[in-house]
């Protein structure tokens, strides 16, 4: 009777945290053009608009840091984030205006696609389900590592962001992105222009194929003299060459990586007295097949596309991709750790990439333009908010990290 009395307490006890949890998200926080907000829909906006105020706060801070002497630095880190002045208000009331102004654009997303037919297909809105039942539902390492849940949702919960407050989010993202689309995209009213879309992709982004051929020899070891690594890079310009009499890059990329990989089975070999059953040439192809290399399927499968301030490569490297000519053809850059073999290419012809990016792009640069759109829509919606709630109950100091 025991264990059952402590099975059904702790079961009892499982009901009333999860009510605990999402009990803050069965209510409204305010009022919108008649469409009433769930508190969990203004909590995550809140939280947008926390970690937003943040990095305003840095920005702003780092344009006068060379006047800050290392004491005050010190003295306003302990300052909470809501006490700081941000663009000349507290932080506080700059998180408030911010979620308000979040709060807003939802609602106009939501009105002006009902104006103008605009709506989740069948197909779409089951997508959204799936991804928040797999979000409330499924196991989460990085929920568990950083915030001791089991579940994104259970995450969520603990701050007041219900289910269906998170659901009705997605539905909205995905109107806003075809909002977006509808006036942005091919016939829409503010469509962008091929030539002008091209003008910013090629400002912003290269696209190339290359081979890094580092400064060592088959066994790894670092080579020193110029002449060394002049040797390196005279061995890549043959495949250079293949490449510029029409050669197919599959091909000669494929070429090169296996060249590799017998070169270094090879040295190891020189080394190497047992070959158990095999020879010494079937050992070397043994060690080559275990390499692995794949060839790729399509010239384009070889792309990478990169940007000037987000790429890992060495900076003479980053330098002559965008620079260079796109032309097409291959040539050699020496780098201070290794040669490369670099093609530059057109990245208005990667059909492939523009399918998977081409309205990140859009959104790159209409994307501000587009919320000033919505800001007006809703620039005269009327608002009845409950007070107590912003200020008090779900007021930004909630948000502050506790001492």
């Amino acid at each position: 009777m025991k264990k059952i009395a402590k099975r059904i307490a702790a079961a009892v006890l499982a009901v009333c945290l999860a009510a605990s949890l999402c009990g803050c998200d069965r209510g409204y926080i305010m009022t919108v053009d008649g469409m009433e907000i769930r508190n969990g829909v203004y909590l995550t906006f809140q939280q947008s608009a926390y970690s937003k105020a943040q990095t305003e706060l840095n920005n702003q801070n780092s344009e006068t840091s060379a006047d800050a002497s290392a004491d005050d630095t010190t003295s306003k880190e302990s300052v909470p984030l809501t006490e700081e002045t941000i663009a000349g208000v507290s932080g506080s009331q700059w998180i408030k205006d911010e979620t308000l102004k979040a709060v807003v654009r939802f609602v106009a997303v939501q009105r002006k696609c009902e104006e103008l037919g605009i709506a989740l297909t069948d197909e779409e809105q089951a997508e959204i389900n799936e991804q928040v039942n797999a979000t409330w539902d499924d196991k989460d390492s990085y929920a568990q590592y950083y915030y001791g849940f089991d579940t994104m949702g259970e995450y969520y919960e603990s701050k007041g962001i219900a289910k269906e407050s998170y659901k009705q989010i997605a539905q909205v993202s995905k109107l806003q992105q075809k909002l977006f689309l509808h006036y942005y995209d091919e016939g829409g009213e503010f469509e962008i222009p091929e030539s002008e879309f091209n003008e910013f992709l090629t400002g912003k982004y290269a696209r190339f194929k290359y081979i890094s051929a580092p400064y060592t020899d088959a066994e790894g070891t670092k080579l020193e003299s110029d002449e060394d690594k002049k040797a390196v890079r005279d061995d890549l310009q043959k495949y250079a060459d293949r490449l510029n009499n029409g050669e197919k890059p599959v091909d000669v990329f494929y070429d090169y990586l296996t060249d590799q990989a017998t070169a270094r089975a090879e040295a190891q070999a020189e080394t190497k007295e047992d070959f158990g059953d095999l020879t010494k040439d079937e050992w070397i192809k043994q060690q080559v097949d275990s390499a692995d290399i794949t060839k790729e399927e399509t010239d384009e499968d070889l792309d990478y596309v990169v940007t000037k301030d987000n790429t890992n490569l060495e900076t003479i490297l980053t330098e002559f991709i965008f620079d260079a000519e796109i032309d097409g053809k291959a040539k050699i850059v020496a780098g201070e750790n290794a040669a490369y073999l670099v093609i530059k290419e057109d990245i208005t012809k990667q059909n492939k990439w523009l399918d998977a990016n081409r309205e990140g792009v859009m959104s790159e640069m209409k994307g501000d333009d587009f919320q000033s759109m919505l800001d007006l829509f809703g620039q005269n919606y009327e608002k009845t908010i409950d007070e107590s709630l912003v200020n008090s109950k779900y007021s930004p100091e909630k948000l502050n990290p506790k001492k």
